[in-house]
């Protein structure tokens, strides 16, 4: 499937982020709703934020029942650490990863390097896309 990420790479701004990118991705290329990141946390947590911010991903994944997965195939989504805090991508073609940095840009990044390989928390994809 190909997709047009003109509209996903001009995403900017302090209201945007990371999950807001996978929000907008699910619902404009597949019709699929996933749950909002709850917007009384931060968009930009510092590290004493860290537990509630873990705590609200292991909800948003559990929401929607995300299957976790060894190799993750196009539009999945990878979990990764950044400065200390979650983070998550929307896996494109091999080795591609689309990334929003919270409140400023979104970019796509090839993530085979061995710093990627740690920083990677796990590969989920969505119940419907299973």
């Amino acid at each position: 499937m190909s997709v047009d990420l003109t509209p996903y790479l001009s995403m900017s701004g302090n209201d945007v982020h990371c999950w807001n990118l996978v929000e907008r991705f699910y619902l404009n290329e597949f019709g699929i709703e996933v749950p909002n990141y709850d917007s009384s946390i931060s968009w930009m947590p510092t590290l004493a934020d860290r537990d509630l911010v873990l705590e609200r991903w292991d909800e948003l994944y559990c929401a929607v029942d995300w299957i976790a997965v060894d190799a993750p195939k196009p539009f999945d989504l990878i979990d990764f650490w950044t400065l200390g805090m979650p983070h998550v991508g929307i896996q494109l073609e091999r080795p591609s990863l689309m990334l929003h940095k919270s409140g400023k840009y979104t970019r796509v990044q090839d993530y085979r390097g061995e710093t990627w390989q740690r920083l990677i928390r796990g590969y989920y994809r969505h119940p419907r896309m299973a």
